[in-house]
C-alpha cells in the first residue's frame, strides 16, 4: 500500500539538542580525509543529525521504511564553524514533496537548522528518494 502523504508538507518535527564533542569531529574528519581537527568540516552537521535517534524517528513518524530510502541530494550553508563544546538545537521541517512515476517514487526534502545560544550556525537541505510501492 502506498504511503499516505497528506499532511506531510511543511510538517515540523520535534527539535532536539546535540552536544558537539571533539571525538565526533575527529571521527568525521578522518572519514572524509580532513586534517584540520579544530572544527567540524562544512558537511559535519549532517553527521550530527543522522547519528541522532531523531533522524530515524522522522522516517518512522511518516511511515517510511528505511529499506525504501535512497539518498538523492544535499546542500549546506555554514554560518559559523561547528566546534567541540557547542550545544546545538536541531530543528527540521519537511519542506518539499514531489511525486514521480505516477506516485511510485517520492522525493522528500527536509530543511534542518542548527542553532546555539548565539543564533544560526548551519543549515542543511537534504532530499531522499523513497520507493512508494509497498
Amino acid at each position: 500500500m502506498p504511503l499516505d502523504t497528506s499532511g506531510w508538507l511543511e510538517r515540523e518535527f520535534p527539535s532536539h539538542r546535540i552536544q558537539v564533542t571533539q571525538d565526533q569531529i575527529n571521527a568525521f574528519a578522518a572519514a572524509v580525509g580532513e586534517s584540520d581537527l579544530s572544527e567540524g568540516p562544512p558537511t559535519f552537521p549532517v553527521f550530527l543529525d543522522f547519528a541522532s535517534p531523531e533522524a530515524a524517528r522522522r522516517l518512522q513518524t511518516l511511515g517510511i521504511p528505511l529499506p525504501s530510502v535512497l539518498h538523492a541530494e544535499q546542500g549546506f550553508t555554514s554560518h559559523r564553524p561547528v566546534v567541540a563544546g557547542m550545544d546545538l538545537t536541531c530543528s527540521t521541517k519537511l519542506s518539499g514533496l514531489v511525486e514521480k512515476k505516477g506516485g511510485a517514487l517520492l522525493l522528500v526534502t527536509f530543511d534542518t537548522q542548527f542553532e546555539d545560544e548565539a543564533g544560526l550556525v548551519a543549515e542543511m537541505v537534504f532530499t531522499l528518494a523513497v520507493r512508494n510501492t509497498q
